[in-house]
């Protein structure tokens, strides 16, 4: 690698540092826009109430995320934090690829496996 190509640890940084930014921007950017636009509704702590159904699929909430909705900014932001870190895992996989390390290669493509099978609720079902 020349001094002008990245590392693997500094690519892997800065998807890092760019996914928690995007999600930090995307939270504060909802939570100003649903307290402002809702000013007077009461908040209650002591019961934990979920978000909307319509705040529960991907698309619906790019959808609303769109149309600036604060909510649906907020649910963006913990999209962001989970796509971050499969993003991570699919750039190291290229880069590995690309390096011909076939070793790394496999290594990353199992840990890929396991995010997704994780992420899709099969690892979290108990007998």
């Amino acid at each position: 690698m020349t001094g002008r190509t990245p590392t693997i640890e500094t690519a892997v940084s800065r998807i890092l540092r760019a996914g928690v930014f995007a999600a930090l921007t995307a939270a504060f950017v909802g939570g100003v826009i649903h307290f402002v636009s809702r000013p007077a509704e009461q908040v209650s702590f002591a019961t934990f109430s979920g978000v909307e159904a319509s705040l529960t699929a991907p698309g619906a909430i790019l959808a609303q995320a769109a149309r600036a909705d604060g909510l649906a900014l907020m649910q963006l932001a913990v999209l962001i934090l989970i796509a971050t870190p499969i993003i991570r895992v699919l750039a190291s996989l290229i880069t590995f690829a690309l390096l011909r390390e076939r070793f790394f290669v496999v290594v990353t493509l199992l840990v890929l496996g396991m995010l997704t099978l994780g992420l899709s609720g099969w690892m979290s079902h108990g007998p």
